[in-house]
């Protein structure tokens, strides 16, 4: 049977029951399991009058998370796998966008098509959690950054950012479509100070930056008002991809983005606007096999601008966001130019998501509780200027209804339910993402915890309407949306300079990939069934006070079923890496800083009649500074990106025949930055 298409249950109540009843059955296993720990908890500190251990009320560590419960929570309190990166982890990752923060934390994979995360035309550059392609929701401020399925976190710059939080695991309950493999949400800071930066590196590298801030104080209530500027130019990079079978392969001819945004806060209330701009090129060149990078026969040009507007207020037990996120591409691409050129492409396309949610909490002695409210609109039009085809209008509304519920019991033992009920407009689709989670609490911070959870997420409006006719995509209307389910349990303890964490994990639901079809060949996407199983572990400890060790390890085993000729489901295939690891050393005193940041993923699967596999995937990214002048207001660093200088392939798709036309990373390149604040 072709299960690619929207395919009817065996009854609806029957296969709810039947998952409920499983997720509590898993649930409460794995605490039985865990709670067999309790004998080799450690002794329980000494404490103070009220009963805390000492030492609580200074948190040498970074332990508070606030994305996994929607509300501020312990480390060792959270029934889910949460990585932190504070202002210092930051810093040490030497990147300058929140794409290049996050690209060496725990349990992320990195598919990059262009310098610093920048995408290649229909393709984009992935964040990629627990193996889910398009899994991954990104917040900024706890409001919804993606636009029509891209992450764009290339466009976040690191001035502006205060912290990262990454929730793995599924967390459609709390925060909807999208969050399949998990959440990043970046908060961004009230006010970046006054500074001034400039970094120049390889391959013409250059980035120019500035923040401005002043705060105030109106009738008691703090505000004040911040505004940061970017120009960076990335320079222009040839062999960025071997060669495809015509002996073709691609450069980037180069790119500049210009950025800026504003922040106005007063008292409960933050609003923020932020506007980029990027113009680039990709270039293809006519004979990679020779290694000849002269004769340009193809030049593909993109002129994208961004718009990020937040409104968010915060009270005692309430709070109130409001977002808008707009895209606008123009495109072209001019082939054939070492003999007639020609123009193939100039396509444009606005897409925008607008939206809010109401928040409210209530905690009586009893139990905790969380209401809200969520309602969002998102549209796509896409048109060809080379025939004045219009071949997508569209737009959907979702309105969302969330809860959850928190009891605690027998003073160590406390119970979650989450319930999300989500109605779509765009096909009249509707889903209901329940949650449960429980946490056991033994002394001196160690916690066990088990969650399940539905999992759900909607095609994008391109993914489902847009009938261009494209040399590389194409539309799927019968396009089904990704559901399932996702299971975990884990294991964590907070010390005063240590925390650590094991996590078990299992998702099964229907994703979506794509298919090679028709000829010449066009990738299409369908829904097919994907499995995840893995083991993660976690640890940071602080050495005094200015060493600083993050380390990470994880194996699983992600897969989906593949289709045939006829488009039903045959054989399971791997996907991305099995092994992965991340380490990142840092070392801080006042006057001077280093950092070290390596990630490793192997066991990668490769599509190709010749090898078995891809090479392993080792980035690294070496950073050395001072902070100088009589009141340390000026740093001057140095940052090595790909300290071994290797080849690395970045991209994961499949490749079925010889020879293969991957996308490498960056050569070894240094870069010199100066700051000085003021």
């Amino acid at each position: 049977m072709n299960k690619t298409n929207r395919h009817p249950a065996p009854s609806a109540a029957a296969s709810s029951a039947a998952a409920s009843f499983a997720a509590a059955s898993f649930a409460a296993a794995a605490l039985a399991a865990l709670c067999c720990l309790s004998p080799l908890a450690p002794a329980a500190p000494a404490t103070t009058a009220r009963g805390a251990p000492k030492g609580d009320e200074i948190i040498k560590l970074d332990a508070i998370n606030v994305t996994a419960m929607r509300e501020a929570k312990r480390f060792y309190e959270t029934p889910a796998s949460v990585v932190t990166l504070d202002p210092g982890a930051i810093k040490a990752t030497g990147g300058e966008s929140a794409y290049e923060i996050v690209r060496f934390a725990d349990g992320i994979v990195i598919d990059s098509m262009g310098p610093a995360g920048q995408s290649y035309g229909a393709m984009f550059s992935k964040t990629i959690l627990r193996g889910s392609a398009r899994g991954t929701l990104v917040l900024i401020d706890g409001m919804p950054a993606n636009i029509n399925g891209y992450y764009n976190m290339e466009d976040i710059p690191v001035q502006s950012i205060k912290r990262v939080e990454i929730l793995k695991g599924a967390s459609s309950t709390l925060y909807g479509s999208e969050a399949i493999g998990g959440v990043i949400n970046i908060t961004t800071r009230n006010n970046p100070g006054n500074t001034a930066t400039l970094s120049l590196g390889a391959n013409d590298y250059q980035n120019y930056s500035f923040s401005l801030g002043s705060d105030w104080t109106i009738k008691g209530a703090e505000g004040g008002v911040s505004l940061t500027g970017i120009y960076q130019n990335l320079g222009e990079i040839t062999r960025m991809n071997s060669a495809a079978s015509n002996g073709q392969a691609l450069g980037y001819g180069g790119g500049i983005k210009r950025l800026g945004r504003v922040d106005l806060r007063q008292g409960r209330w933050h609003l923020s606007y932020q506007h980029s701009e990027n113009q680039y090129d990709f270039q293809q060149y006519e004979n990679a096999y020779a290694n000849d990078w002269t004769r340009i026969t193809q030049i593909s040009s993109y002129d994208d601008a961004k718009d990020y507007a937040r409104l968010s207020g915060r009270g005692a037990n309430w709070s109130a966001n409001f977002y808008y996120n707009h895209q606008k591409r123009d495109y072209q691409t001019h082939r054939n130019l070492l003999a007639t050129p020609n123009k193939s492409a100039d396509i444009g396309y606005n897409a925008l998501s607008f939206g809010g949610d109401l928040q409210y909490t209530w905690k009586p002695a009893w139990a905790d509780f969380l209401f809200g409210l969520t309602l969002y609109r998102e549209s796509y039009e896409q048109w060809s200027k080379l025939n004045g085809a219009v071949t997508a209008d569209v737009g959907r509304n979702d309105y969302s209804l969330f809860a959850r519920a928190s009891k605690t019991l027998l003073d160590d033992w406390t119970l979650s339910l989450s319930l999300r009920e989500s109605y779509n407009t765009g096909d009249g689709s509707d889903a209901f993402t329940p949650q449960i989670q429980l946490l056991k609490k033994f002394p001196r911070r160690l916690s066990a915890y088990a969650n399940a959870g539905r999992i759900f997420n909607l095609p994008t409006l391109k993914q489902l309407y847009d009938t261009t006719t494209s040399q590389v995509y194409t539309n799927n209307p019968d396009l089904a949306p990704e559901k399932g389910w996702n299971y975990e349990t884990g294991v964590k303890w907070e010390g005063e300079n240590t925390l650590l964490g094991l996590a078990l994990f299992h998702m099964d639901l229907d994703h979506i990939t794509y298919k090679q079809v028709g000829s010449p060949s066009i990738s299409k996407p369908f829904t097919v069934p994907f499995k995840n199983t893995g083991i993660e572990l976690t640890a940071t400890q602080r050495l005094g006070q200015n060493f600083k060790i993050e380390a990470g390890a994880s194996y699983s085993t992600p897969k989906d079923r593949t289709l045939d000729n006829s488009n039903n489901l045959s054989a399971w295939r791997p996907l991305y890496g099995k092994i992965q690891a991340n380490l990142r050393v840092r070392y801080e005193t006042a006057a001077c800083f280093a950092s070290f940041n390596i990630s490793y993923l192997g066991k990668r699967p490769y599509y190709e009649a010749v090898r078995s596999a891809r090479p392993d995937l080792i980035p690294t990214t070496l950073k050395v500074g001072a902070n100088l002048g009589k009141h340390r207001n000026v740093q001057a660093a140095l940052v090595l990106d790909n300290v071994f200088n290797r080849r690395d392939i970045t991209s994961h798709g499949d490749v079925t025949s010889a020879p293969r036309n991957d996308y490498f990373c960056l050569p070894r390149n240094l870069k010199a930055t100066v700051s000085v604040s003021f």
